[in-house]
């Protein structure tokens, strides 16, 4: 399979968890939307620009719907936080200003892995040949800018995950469940550094021609990991081997 991989990075990051409501927390690892829009933006993919309208349209649901992403995180995410004053705008002179906490990833460096159909590909290999983009290319919000500083495409083959080394995000896809927290995966890491960060996520799923979210996890590692057990068959993900290393496409 043909994978297109480019490196980003910017002076910040910031990929907005939906289920925080009361402030605007980030997620370390852009989700699978976040990482489509920028690639949409890259080569042109456009949503609805009617007010009310929903931001998926079917131009991008089908887009999302053959796409594969793959995370790769070159430095340890670091966040900043900050606060800004909000005052309600339905009655600004009665009502009080009301601190808002906001969080951004700081120097944020990724390598994302693509895979899709031929017409995708060939438009994000040229556009990235060229530094020609549509729209401007953001790190989740549009204040964060990314700088795209290399790209290389690789015929990678399809691997059983179990046995293999990786240093990419792993997406977990057991449903989480407060009764039950386990992985479906077993992971070690190969160095001196145990660390692995799990980071809960929303997991857009594109059956039938519509979008449904499932409850997933993000395994991040600090470092190269083997995967010693891997639970069967997979439906979201699929691991291909480039360079190597196991790369998870989910």
């Amino acid at each position: 399979m043909k994978i297109v991989a480019f490196t980003v990075e910017g002076p910040y990051a910031s990929f907005c968890d939906p289920t925080v409501t009361a402030n605007k927390s980030t997620y370390l690892v852009p989700p699978k939307t976040s990482i489509a829009g920028l690639i949409g933006a890259m080569i042109g993919v456009r949503r609805p620009n009617i007010a009310g309208a929903s931001p998926y349209s079917r131009e991008f649901i089908d887009f999302l719907a053959e796409l594969k992403v793959g995370v790769k995180l070159h430095n340890v995410p670091e966040k900043y936080v900050y606060y800004v004053n909000h005052r309600s705008q339905k009655k600004p002179l009665k009502s009080t200003i009301k601190p808002v906490k906001n969080e951004v990833i700081l120097n944020p460096k990724y390598t994302f892995y693509v895979a899709s159909t031929l017409n995708v590909t060939f438009k994000l290999v040229h556009a990235l040949e060229t530094c020609s983009y549509t729209y401007t290319p953001v790190l989740g919000h549009m204040n964060c800018p990314a700088r795209v500083i290399n790209h290389e495409v690789y015929d990678a083959e399809e691997a059983c995950p179990v046995g293999c080394s990786t240093s990419a995000v792993i997406l977990d896809e057991k449903m989480e469940n407060i009764d039950d927290l386990s992985l479906s995966m077993v992971i070690t890491p190969k160095t001196d550094n145990p660390e692995i960060i799990i980071e809960r996520l929303y997991y857009p799923h594109v059956e039938n021609g519509s979008v449904t979210w499932k409850v997933l996890r993000h395994l991040i590692p600090v470092g190269p990991v083997e995967i010693l057990e891997a639970a069967q068959p997979l439906k979201y993900s699929r691991y291909y081997m480039i360079n190597g290393e196991a790369v998870c496409l989910y």
